[in-house]
């Protein structure tokens, strides 16, 4: 696991035009990089891989990563691998800095090995919830209060003043 909060002594983005590289600052690959990336709880999923044993994993972050992004924006399996090997958006939001096929290739076994181990053992909701509640943090929005959608404000109203199902044309 590369922790995505270390400090690096030199901009491994420099290689970006100084416009490219405030589109992506501004924009959801910056807010995904500095927000949503480094509070994915990689520990979750980490205790499925063994250190020893087998084929070395991906580097966590950008594959527990890549499985929101890919949800984000409905992408098939096919369409997540296409990203993550050549879309610099996602290079950028995932801190995918090298140039190497370890770095910047998944299978499509990889995705949904990864995905399975999530999905079987219920790890989506601490993911998501985790980016979830950090944006709240970040915006400053507060979930106490959430909005009611009048459907069913309406449904949960008829329910008090009417419960025998009776209802009054208005």
């Amino acid at each position: 696991m590369k922790n995505p909060n270390q400090l690096d002594i030199f901009d491994p983005w420099d290689f970006l035009t100084p416009k490219t590289r405030q589109m992506l600052d501004a924009g959801w690959p910056g807010v995904f990089r500095e927000h949503i990336l480094p509070s994915i709880p990689v520990n979750t999923i980490s205790k499925y891989f063994d250190a020893t044993f087998g084929r070395s994993t991906k580097e966590l972050y950008s594959m527990l990563g890549a499985l929101v992004l890919q949800q984000s924006f409905h992408l098939s399996d096919e369409e997540t691998v296409q990203h993550y090997a050549f879309n610099i958006q996602w290079h950028y939001s995932l801190d995918m800095r090298e140039e190497t096929d370890d770095a910047k290739y998944i299978s499509l076994k990889t995705l949904w090995n990864n995905r399975n181990i999530v999905a079987q053992n219920n790890l989506e909701e601490d993911i998501f919830k985790a980016g979830t509640e950090k944006l709240a943090q970040v915006f400053k929005v507060t979930t106490d209060k959430q909005r009611i959608d009048s459907v069913h404000f309406l449904k949960e109203l008829e329910r008090e003043v009417f419960p025998l199902g009776r209802k009054v044309d208005c």
